[in-house]
């Protein structure tokens, strides 16, 4: 038989362990694209999916050639030329924003096996959660080191 005090005990321990957030692409708004380049502040290189918080400073533009970067396939069939076309800025980009990869299968599958670390400077193209309460950016592409990854799927 359980003991109730030892239940409650548990019951209650569980409810104050914090909850790990975990969006599907279908919390995501992705017909709004957006742009945003910054410095990793801190980063969490786990499953359900890497997270990394970026610091986007004042006055973010979009680069001239974005339209016209090459991406790379995916096994997933995505536009990534029209995508990076209808890609915009979001209002009030400055300041710190949770920014969602893919699984670490998947992220070391486009070659990075290493985590991203606090200081490094990527641009992303992603999209936003589609309800806009919190600043939170799933990534389609990643530009960092001379280099574009894809992590909606797998590498083509």
């Amino acid at each position: 038989m359980v003991d109730r005090r030892q239940f409650l005990v548990t019951g209650l321990a569980l409810a104050a362990t914090p909850a790990i957030a975990h969006h599907g692409w279908s919390s995501f708004d992705q017909d709004k694209p957006l742009f945003l380049a910054g410095t990793v502040k801190s980063v969490r290189w786990q499953n359900p999916h890497a997270e990394i918080v970026l610091t986007v400073a004042q006055g973010l533009t979009l680069p001239s050639d974005l339209s016209q970067r090459p991406v790379p396939a995916q096994s997933q069939r995505v536009d990534g030329a029209a995508l990076l076309k209808k890609t915009a800025l979001p209002a009030n980009a400055a300041g710190d924003w949770e920014i969602e990869f893919a699984p670490l299968s998947r992220m070391e599958a486009w070659g990075l096996k290493e985590p991203l670390k606090p200081g490094d400077r990527i641009e992303l193209v992603g999209f936003a959660l589609a309800d806009s309460s919190k600043r939170v950016l799933r990534v389609e592409y990643m530009f960092a080191g001379g280099r574009a990854y894809a992590f909606r799927s797998s590498p083509a």
